[in-house]
C-alpha cells in the first residue's frame, strides 16, 4: 500500500523530497522521484520511474507517464500529458568537464526551462530542448522539439527579430506605472503587498521577454539570482491559481510589447 496524505497516494518506493508540495489528490507511483520545492497539482499523476526536478511546477490534472524526465526549471500548466520516456532538457550545451579539464559544476552553467501550456500533449520519447515554450493544446509526437520547431509551429507567439528590443528598464517602468509604484520602490527593500507584487511580476516578465541571465536580472533589482528564481516560480504558480495574476501578466505583456514596437 502507498503512503496516504489526505487523498494523496505516494507509493513506498517513490522518493519525494520533504520540501516538495504534492496536492491532496495527486498520485506518485513506484520509483518516481520528486525533487526539492517541486509543486505537483491536484489530480496529477506521476508515473513509475518519472523524475520531477527541483522547483519544477506541474499544474493540476497532468499525467506524467512512466520514466519521463522533467528537469528544472520546467513549468507545466493544467492538463498537460507527458508521454513515456519523454525528456525536458535544461542545458544549452551539456558537458561533463570544462575546457580546462575540471569537472563541470552547477556554478558553471545556468539552467533553462521548458514551458508547456494548458492541455498540450507531448508524445512518448519526445525530447524538448530548452529553452522552448509549447503552446496550449499542441500535440507533438516523435519529434525532437527545439526552438526552430517551436518557432515554426508557434510563429504568431514568437517575437519578430526585427522588433525593437525589450529591456529591463522598459519592463520595470511599465510595471511601476501599472501598479502605481516607483522604479525606486521596486529596487528597494520595501515589502508592501503592492510593491512586492510589482517587483515579482517584473522579474517574471524579464525572464519571459528578455534573454538576460538570472544574475543580470537580479542586479537590475538590487537582488541576487535566487530572488529572481523565487519570483519566477511564485508568479508561474499564481498565474495557474489566480485569474487576477494571469490578467496582470497578460495586460503587462501586451503593454510592454506595444511600447517596444513604438520605440
Amino acid at each position: 500500500m502507498g503512503l496516504h496524505k489526505g487523498d494523496t497516494v505516494i507509493e513506498p518506493s517513490a522518493d519525494v523530497a520533504p520540501s516538495a508540495q504534492v496536492a491532496s489528490s495527486a498520485r506518485v507511483w513506484h520509483l518516481a522521484q520528486v525533487r526539492e520545492d517541486a509543486l505537483i497539482g491536484e489530480e496529477t499523476i506521476v508515473g513509475r520511474g518519472a523524475y520531477i526536478g527541483e522547483g519544477v511546477v506541474v499544474g493540476p490534472r497532468c499525467k506524467i507517464q512512466n520514466y519521463a524526465l522533467v528537469y528544472e526549471p520546467a513549468s507545466l500548466a493544467e492538463g498537460v500529458f507527458v508521454g513515456p520516456a519523454a525528456v525536458f532538457t535544461n542545458d544549452h550545451c551539456p558537458r561533463a568537464i570544462n575546457a580546462d579539464g575540471t569537472l563541470k559544476s552547477a556554478s558553471d552553467w545556468e539552467a533553462v526551462g521548458v514551458t508547456v501550456e494548458r492541455g498540450a500533449d507531448i508524445g512518448a520519447s519526445a525530447v524538448c530542448v530548452a529553452p522552448v515554450r509549447i503552446g496550449a493544446w499542441a500535440s507533438l509526437y516523435k519529434e525532437r522539439i527545439d526552438l526552430n520547431l517551436a518557432q515554426m509551429m508557434l510563429k504568431d507567439f514568437v517575437s519578430n527579430p526585427d522588433d525593437n528590443e525589450i529591456t529591463v528598464s522598459l519592463i520595470m517602468s511599465q510595471c511601476a506605472v501599472y501598479f502605481g509604484v516607483t522604479i525606486e520602490q521596486m529596487g528597494s527593500s520595501e515589502r508592501s503587498h503592492t510593491v512586492v507584487e510589482a517587483r515579482q511580476i517584473a522579474m517574471y516578465l524579464c525572464r519571459e521577454l528578455t534573454d538576460l541571465s538570472l544574475p543580470k536580472i537580479g542586479q537590475a533589482f538590487g537582488r541576487d539570482h535566487t530572488t529572481v528564481m523565487h519570483a519566477n516560480k511564485k508568479i508561474s504558480k499564481l498565474m495557474k491559481e489566480k485569474r487576477e495574476t494571469f490578467n496582470h501578466v497578460s495586460e503587462l505583456t501586451n503593454r510592454i510589447k506595444q511600447k517596444a514596437r513604438e520605440a
